[in-house]
């Protein structure tokens, strides 16, 4: 099973709210085949690679991109969920 999980595409768009334009999409952070992949918007690029970067944290467990990119992903809602910065998850959306 996890195996057809890796192969499957997902994606996470990071959003962030702005004076003039309120809540837009920064960028998103797709795993593909196990690999994760940043693709921010002109303007974007240092806040989706920090995010693409970071470890969260879920509880006491700290979750890295590059050591469990599918649980790290999954967690980037919980992590970002403010006001200014948020994580969507996009499900079934290829690249």
């Amino acid at each position: 099973m996890e195996r057809i999980v890796q192969a499957m595409t997902k994606a996470c768009e990071i959003l962030v709210t702005t004076w003039d334009e309120g809540q837009v999409v920064a960028g998103r952070i797709t795993l593909e085949n196990g690999k994760l992949r940043a693709t921010p918007q002109k303007g974007f690029e240092k806040i989706i690679e920090t995010v693409r970067s970071t470890p969260t944290f879920i509880g006491d467990e700290e979750l890295h991109p590059k050591k469990n990119p599918l649980k790290w992903l999954n967690s980037l809602p919980r992590q970002y969920s403010g006001g200014v910065l948020r994580a969507k998850l996009i499900e079934g959306e290829g690249k």
